[in-house]
């Protein structure tokens, strides 16, 4: 295995490879060195057969990062029992417990900085007996007395803050309730303002819009009042749209009289756009080798956020540089996949796998196009577009074979488990199998490629037949709201049906596009 063979002296691979410089043995050497420079009290304090492990990628969902870190730390013992939580204090750390204290303490040198995720994870032993270590060493009855220890002090802590808080609280309220009411409105400004209070603005923002409610239906609504101007949507977002009028007055009168009325099935959301972060601003965007001097992309602001939870972070008029300046920079990013995106965004559609060549100029080759946009979604929490990327992906391998150069630059840029990899293994599986891809594939064994291979042929053994990889079952007994049947919904991350979904090809009996 690979750990085992970095202990004997191999250089040691990082679990995910990354496109940053790897860190020199003798920088590893140095690490694992000052890490275990402990003081005897530090050493008292900690309990040596459970491992702390902290810097993990928080965007692993729990199990496939606990899977993980079982076979990793496995290398160099019997692990008990490997914790992670999802709670918002306990993300991105973990806990592996060992049977002995010098499994653990092997782990701790030989992995200390180890790469997992793309990210360097940080080692050192627990502070704290976990269940499993208590339960070891002092049966069922210790672990219960553990257990009502650990609650005790929890409630006592929780016990003290309140009665630290209490006086506060008091105090707080009788200087509020001696100020004037101006005050108390000016201290309520300085915190967040909730969207109904927010102050008027010639701008309306709907929200919880039906999706078949268009720029057309909303136009015969809100034209109705006084100075109306226009109604914008976004097409990546049909629950919302802006309303514009001449002067406030006009939108004023709109809000009253629409606020909470009926649309379809929904009742919608009518507030004043926010006046301190203009959604319709164009933020610029460089990609890849793009300059200054380069044209960016322009997008309006309310794009991006209805796109993303990251955009709209990222763009924090008060925040970051990035809001301050209407600017984002991503230089490690495809300049091609943020075409695709761009596109996507507008028009919502991404290249169809037989439309030939894109008529952006893109050269990339379709399925290293894809793949790097679904990896685009991923980074930047955009589900729906990664599902369009996907069904795309889907639909190209039920006609054609993977290539392994294809193949060596997905493992490369995904994590195990993730629905792209399954595709990638599945694909690989189904050549193997047909006498296709037959390279040697553990060359892809630090990259956690080879369980995802192991996990895809389980799964053609289970049914006996390819027709588990089938994933548009059988077309002429699908429906339209459905689509065509088969698994292919399992590869798709999003809530929702893909926007391009389907249409029957009466001409050729099936569905498509």
């Amino acid at each position: 295995m690979v750990l085992r063979q970095a202990r004997r002296g191999t250089r040691l691979q990082p679990w995910v490879p990354s496109t940053k410089t790897r860190q020199s043995q003798a920088q590893r050497s140095y690490i694992a060195h000052r890490t275990n420079k402990r003081s005897v009290l530090f050493l008292k304090l900690t309990i040596p057969t459970s491992v702390y492990v902290r810097s993990i990628d928080e965007r692993v969902k729990i199990p496939i990062l606990i899977e993980t870190l079982r076979e990793v730390f496995g290398e160099f013992g019997n692990v008990v029992d490997v914790i992670a939580k999802k709670s918002v204090k306990r993300k991105g750390q973990a806990f592996v417990i060992y049977d002995s204290e010098e499994s653990a303490q092997d782990a701790i040198d030989d992995l200390q900085g180890f790469e997992i995720f793309g990210k360097q994870i940080y080692l050192e032993f627990a502070r704290t007996r976990s269940d499993a270590t208590v339960l070891k060493e002092e049966g069922d009855e210790g672990l219960e007395s553990h257990k009502e220890h650990r609650l005790a002090e929890k409630e006592r802590k929780q016990a003290i803050e309140a009665a630290n808080a209490k006086p506060v609280k008091r105090v707080a309220a009788e200087e509020l309730a001696e100020r004037p009411a101006k005050s108390t409105k000016s201290a309520q400004a300085g915190g967040v303002v909730p969207d109904e209070y927010l102050p008027p603005n010639k701008v309306l923002l709907l929200r919880d819009l039906p999706e078949d409610y268009g720029q057309a239906g909303l136009t015969a609504i809100f034209s109705r009042f006084p100075g109306f101007k226009e109604v914008r949507t976004a097409p990546a977002r049909p629950d919302i749209a802006f309303v514009e009028y001449e002067d406030e007055a006009g939108a004023i009168m709109a809000k009253e009289a629409t606020g909470g009325m009926t649309l379809g099935d929904k009742a919608i959301r009518v507030t004043f756009q926010k006046q301190s972060l203009p959604a319709d601003r164009l933020i610029d965007i460089y990609v890849g080798e793009m300059t200054p001097e380069t044209k960016p992309f322009r997008v309006q602001q309310i794009l991006l956020e209805t796109m993303s939870d990251y955009f709209k972070s990222a763009l924090q008029a008060n925040a970051f540089a990035e809001g301050k300046e209407a600017r984002l920079t991503f230089p490690e990013d495809s300049l091609n996949a943020w075409k695709v995106l761009m596109r996507w965004a507008f028009a919502r559609t991404v290249p169809h796998w037989n439309d030939g060549r894109d008529d952006d100029g893109i050269d990339s080759g379709f399925e290293l196009l894809l793949i790097d946009c679904w990896v685009l979604g991923d980074k930047y929490q955009i589900p729906a577009f990664q599902d369009e990327v996907m069904l795309e992906l889907l639909y190209y391998y039920r006609e054609e074979k993977i290539g392994f150069d294809v193949v060596k630059h997905g493992v490369a840029v995904t994590i195990s488990g993730s629905a792209l990899r399954r595709l990638l293994a599945e694909e690989v599986m189904t050549n193997n199998m047909e006498g296709g891809v037959t390279e040697d594939l553990n060359q892809f064994d630090g990259m956690h490629f080879l369980a995802d291979f192991v996990t895809a042929r389980e799964r053609y053994d289970d049914t006996g037949t390819k027709g588990f990889f089938d994933r548009f079952g059988k077309e002429r007994k699908a429906t339209l709201e459905a689509g065509p049947g088969g698994t292919w919904d399992e590869y798709m991350v999003g809530e929702k049906l893909p926007c391009r979904a389907w249409k029957w090809e009466s001409d050729q009996l099936g569905w498509g596009f």
